[in-house]
C-alpha cells in the first residue's frame, strides 16, 4: 500500500521547512481506523489512539494536518481527485 501522492508532496514540503517527520496516518472511511506508516514504509491499520503520537502527519480525505510537539503546524486541503483541485499548504498558527 503506497503513501498518496499529495501526501507524499506535503511531506516533503514539511521536511524542506525543517521538520522531522517519518510518522503518517491515513484515515479509513468511516473514519474510525487508520492506514499508517513509519519511514515510507506501511505498516498495518491502527485505531483513533494513532492520535496520541508526536510529530505525526494525520489526513483525511479533504486535509492533512502535521502535529509537530502536539501543534498543528503545516495544513494541507486535499482536492480528493475533484478537478481543479489544488494543493494548498499553508503554515499552522497556534
Amino acid at each position: 500500500m503506497e503513501i498518496p501522492d499529495d501526501v507524499r508532496r506535503f511531506v516533503e514540503e514539511a521536511k524542506r521547512r525543517g521538520y522531522n517527520v517519518n510518522k503518517i496516518a491515513i484515515a479509513k472511511v468511516p473514519f474510525e481506523r487508520y492506514y499508517y506508516y513509519e519511514n515510507g514504509e506501511y505498516v498495518g491499520e491502527v485505531g483513533e489512539e494513532v492520535a496520541l503520537e508526536k510529530n505525526i502527519v494525520m489526513c483525511h480525505d479533504d486535509i492533512c494536518i502535521l502535529f509537530y510537539n502536539d501543534e498543528p503546524v503545516l495544513v494541507m486541503t486535499r482536492g480528493g481527485g475533484k478537478p481543479g483541485a489544488e494543493l494548498g499548504v499553508s503554515k499552522g498558527e497556534g
